[in-house]
């Protein structure tokens, strides 16, 4: 085993630290980078969820107006119904 001076120990423990540093240094900005992108993911997602809720609520709009449409027709319809049947009793009851 070779003996190494106390110089030789000291550059290789600064290279080491050297090279520690870039790799921590390295880890930092991808960690920076990952977390910019997982909140630009989480705001699409919002966005996406808004645009859900806005679907949501147009759509229960449509099907109260279809609603209130198909409620106007039959009460349009109804008394015209109500006077045919009331002919068609007169009639039978005259024959």
């Amino acid at each position: 085993m070779e003996k190494l001076s106390s110089d030789e120990i000291k550059m290789r423990m600064r290279k080491t630290l050297s090279e520690l540093r870039v790799k921590y240094n390295t880890l930092v900005q991808t960690k920076a980078n990952l977390q910019e992108e997982l909140i630009r993911i989480e705001e699409d997602k919002l966005d996406i969820s808004k645009a859900l809720v806005e679907l949501q609520i147009e759509n229960t709009k449509l099907m109260e107006m279809i609603s209130n449409k198909k409620f106007e027709f039959n009460a349009d319809r109804l008394p015209g119904e109500s006077e045919v049947v009331a002919a068609r009793m007169k009639t039978n009851q005259a024959l």
